[in-house]
């Protein structure tokens, strides 16, 4: 496991800097009663943050997935905000919503150039409607260039310290550290962040000797070489103190080093095939040494009883010449005669190359289908929280949620892949629907649910694909069906993806 490090000169001397906090508040029901409902976030920036630097949406399909929230939930919710007002507020509603009761569960997150937070919302419908938020803002998943000073910096109130807004996250929450200090912070998490009126923290002098207490023993474990096997970052030094092997710790050569591991991985694969072919080339060969020491054999003479034989002796070994006259002839005979053609020798023998090369093309293909298959059926290949007999905690919710084996979803495939996103297990919904499709490939409703499940994956070449047959099968861009496959392509390739462009009305210009 690798740490993120918080280990700012400046976080240590308690620079405040210039904090931007932004912070998604409770939410409140607006709409009348027995109408359909409407509801408002506020949305707190007291900080000096512009508001076209704010970037405000629903979460993805795959987030709200992972939170063991029904996807489907991103297309039936509508946001609507104005920066400028105050204060500024969020407005949610439905959209295309028949009356319901159940609950409807879905998340909003934020963006602003120094960080980024999610937070869940709950609202159920009905005679007496409630709207509720599903715990504390979320800031993350951290990335491997994040500090705890930089994170604390980003979320603090203008009140507040960096120093004291380090040691209240660390207390909010302690399973994403791997030591009770600020420095140990662990990647690819979800950082609670508790509302500013519940923020706890020591007074300013004491948050930072805590901080240079903490960075003091982080660093003599480090000298004493008690850190775990698998080492965490250094303490950040100044710029002037990096040595020139720090670059490889950047996330750039963590990316190169990665596809440098898929080439070699895809050398190797290519070796294997090539050694295939090698053996095939040289049976082939063999075949072909055959075919000509049978042609340079000698050639019985056949009697004839109607006219005297005057050709000439066959029983010498017949040279470059004869055997291209006698090639020519068999070429010409298997024209003229093709019912008798696999009668001679030069076709069979090429028949069997033939057949033994598509032969070995065909095994190859058949082996690297299996090897695609139980890769993706292997079940150390899906994220953890994603595994079939493991319980997974939603980062959104104090209770468990489990989630029971694939193989107990029996039915219609669609009914099967809509179950299986339900517990967030897009992987095997594809599965489910790729087998479907190659079994009816001209049903419009398994494809369409497979650009739903390629769309929350955010697969773009995958949907691409998918969508161009669907595209084909309609032959109708004003289908609501097409419509709602190119508003998720806009979405994944960008509004000026030429498939996905809306067409222009007759009285449009141009």
């Amino acid at each position: 496991m690798r740490y993120l490090c918080c280990g700012l000169l400046a976080g240590l001397l308690g620079f405040a800097g210039t904090g931007q906090a932004v912070e998604l508040g409770a939410i409140e029901l607006t709409s009348a009663p027995r109408t359909s409902w409407q509801a408002q976030v506020a949305l707190i920036n007291d900080t000096g943050v512009a508001a076209d630097k704010l970037s405000l949406r629903l979460g993805t399909a795959q987030q709200h997935a992972q939170a063991g929230i029904n996807p489907a939930v991103v297309e039936k919710i509508a946001l609507a905000w104005q920066g400028d007002a105050d204060p500024s507020v969020i407005t949610v509603r439905p959209v295309d919503i028949a009356e319901e009761t159940d609950a409807i569960e879905f998340l909003i997150q934020v963006r602003w150039p120094q960080g980024k937070l999610i937070r869940g919302y709950q609202v159920t419908p009905g005679a007496a409607p409630t709207a509720t938020a599903l715990g504390h803002s979320r800031f993350g998943p951290t990335q491997t260039a994040d500090t705890l000073f930089s994170i604390a910096n980003a979320l603090r109130p203008s009140t507040v310290a960096t120093n004291q807004m380090m040691l209240a996250l660390l207390a909010e929450n302690p399973r994403a550290f791997n030591a009770p200090n600020v420095n140990a912070l662990q990647r690819d998490v979800l950082l609670a962040v508790p509302p500013r009126a519940a923020l706890q923290f020591p007074d300013a002098n004491a948050a930072t000797a805590q901080v240079r207490e903490q960075t003091r023993i982080w660093e003599q474990t480090q000298a004493n070489d008690q850190e775990p096997v698998d080492r965490p970052l250094r303490v950040i030094a100044p710029p002037d103190a990096i040595p020139n092997t720090a670059v490889f710790d950047q996330p750039e050569w963590q990316g190169l080093q990665s596809q440098l591991d898929q080439v070699e991985s895809s050398n190797a694969r290519l070796a294997s095939e090539n050694a295939q072919l090698q053996s095939s080339l040289s049976a082939l060969r063999e075949d072909v040494a055959r075919l000509e020491a049978q042609v340079r054999q000698p050639v019985p003479a056949q009697p004839d009883t109607h006219q005297v034989d005057a050709s000439p002796d066959r029983s010498a070994e017949v040279d470059v010449e004869g055997v291209k006259v006698w090639l020519t002839g068999q070429y010409q005979q298997a024209i003229a005669n093709p019912a008798q053609a696999f009668t001679l020798p030069l076709v069979r023998w090429s028949s069997v190359g033939l057949a033994i090369l598509v032969a070995l093309l065909v095994l190859t293909a058949m082996m690297a289908a299996k090897r695609r298959q139980a890769r993706a059926n292997d079940p150390a290949a899906l994220p953890a929280n994603w595994r079939a007999d493991s319980a997974r905690t939603s980062e959104f919710y104090d209770q468990a949620v489990t989630v029971g084996p694939a193989g107990d979803v029996q039915g219609d495939p669609i009914e099967q892949a809509s179950a299986l996103i339900a517990y967030g297990k897009l992987d095997q919904a594809q599965n489910v629907l790729d087998e479907a499709l190659g079994e009816t490939p001209d049903s419009i409703d398994l494809r369409i649910k497979l650009l739903d499940v390629l769309a929350m994956r955010e697969d773009q070449a995958g949907f691409e694909a998918e969508a161009h047959v669907l595209h084909a099968q309609l032959a109708d861009e004003q289908d609501p069906r097409w419509q709602r496959a190119a508003r998720q392509g806009r979405d994944l390739s960008g509004s000026e993806h030429p498939l996905f462009t809306p067409p222009s009305s007759p009285d449009s210009p141009g």
